[in-house]
């Protein structure tokens, strides 16, 4: 072997990480772009619809009224799209798509965080740097390689990409204490999807058992929203109107559950009857969380009790809640992913059901599969009470690396 062929060798071998990195940055990348020209029901129906009527009202102009059921500040983004030379649906699909790589930057942080890594990348990293960063490219890629996070940005042409990197990074500033950040983060996160909502209840747990930062932090929330209503101001809305667009979506789809495999998949009922038990038993079962958690305080201390306690109280609110529809479990795959990829012996498991009963999800709405909602729902419920009982059992965190 030549000197300049080893010189060449030795240098590929040193970079290899960020090389495979970056081919799977191109690989996702194609893979998303490939899926450019399919139509989900959900844009054909809903968002080029509402991308042509906000056009034909003279984009900014569109923002004097509602236009579909999302926010001012998604709105906003649409009418700037209109000025765009693009088709709608690639800029719907590109914004997400964009979103799915902060997101899974965000995640791969997480995983560093819950790890011990406090600087992932730095000048002449040593081998602890070397071992965050191999960390962070392997999370992020994992996150970039779901089928749920292809499907959703790049076929169904939704969102929940955008809500969920902020909640993701905004953890990670949690975990920093940083807490204005944190609760910016959070606010943004609701500016742009009413289901940041499943989160929240965890954010109270932080400050009632943490005592580390004020309740007020959580008054970043609506600010948040009032400030990201601004664009729509000067064509005549309301800062206030965030507020009722999300009223108005509760109301939106009057059933149990629509194609969610929570526990209404199996009692069934009737919603006008049910809505109101619903919601009671899930601020009961939240309540007696928090009264468990009591007692085993300590998970508050430890980053990976932190991200289990809020995957769990996103999950009993996904469990209980009432007209929950077939892609909210989106933020909920992302947590158990990142937990693990921290511990895959102790949550691969659950993460791989989870992200299953995801994709049969997605696979039955976009083309079609058949599958037994009811088994799917059953299973879902099994996970959960898999979890809680892992999450409850705190002494396990102490013993395992």
């Amino acid at each position: 072997m030549s000197k300049k062929e080893k010189q060449f060798l030795d240098l590929i071998e040193a970079h290899l990480p960020e090389i495979c990195f970056a081919a799977v940055i191109l690989l996702t990348f194609a893979i998303r772009v490939t899926n450019r020209h399919f139509v989900s029901k959900d844009a054909a129906r809903f968002l080029l619809p509402w991308f042509d009527e906000i056009k034909a009202a003279g984009g900014l102009k569109a923002l004097s009224k509602q236009v579909g059921d999302y926010n001012a500040l998604y709105q906003f983004l649409i009418a700037l799209m209109t000025y765009l030379p693009f088709s709608a649906l690639t800029m719907y699909k590109g914004l997400s798509i964009v979103f799915d790589y902060v997101m899974a930057a965000g995640a791969g942080v997480l995983v560093c965080r819950l790890a011990g890594f406090s600087c992932i990348f730095k000048g002449n990293a040593g081998d602890t740097e070397r071992r965050a960063a191999k960390l962070f490219y392997l999370s992020a890629s994992v996150v970039l390689l779901l089928p749920t996070v292809i499907f959703n940005s790049s076929m169904w042409a939704q969102c929940d990409s955008i809500y969920v990197s902020f909640i993701l990074w905004s953890l990670v500033c949690l975990l920093d204490e940083k807490y204005h950040a944190a609760f910016v983060l959070l606010g943004l996160a609701f500016s742009f999807k009413l289901q940041a909502v499943f989160i929240l209840p965890f954010y109270l747990m932080y400050w009632f058992f943490r005592k580390r930062c004020s309740i007020l932090y959580l008054l970043y929330v609506p600010l948040m929203m009032v400030v990201t209503s601004l664009p729509a101001v000067p064509a005549g809305r309301s800062l206030f109107d965030t507020f009722g667009v999300y009223l108005n979506q509760t109301a939106t789809y009057p059933v149990m559950t629509a194609r969610f495999p929570n526990i209404w998949m199996l009692l069934g009922g009737d919603y006008n009857t049910l809505k109101n038990g619903a919601l009671l038993a899930t601020v009961t079962v939240l309540g007696l969380l928090v009264f468990m958690l009591q007692d085993r305080k300590q998970l508050f201390e430890d980053p990976e009790g932190l991200i289990s306690v809020a995957a769990l109280s996103v999950w009993t609110a996904l469990l209980l809640l009432p007209g929950m529809h077939d892609r909210y479990a989106y933020m909920l795959d992302l947590l158990l992913v990142v937990l693990a990829l921290r511990k895959p012996g102790r949550y691969g498991v659950i993460a791989a059901a989870a992200v299953l009963e995801s994709t049969l999800s997605y696979c039955g709405y976009l083309f079609g599969l058949n599958y037994s909602m009811q088994a799917a729902a059953l299973g879902w419920l099994v996970c959960y009470g898999f979890f809680f009982v892992k999450t409850m059992k705190t002494e396990c965190l102490s013993r395992e690396s």
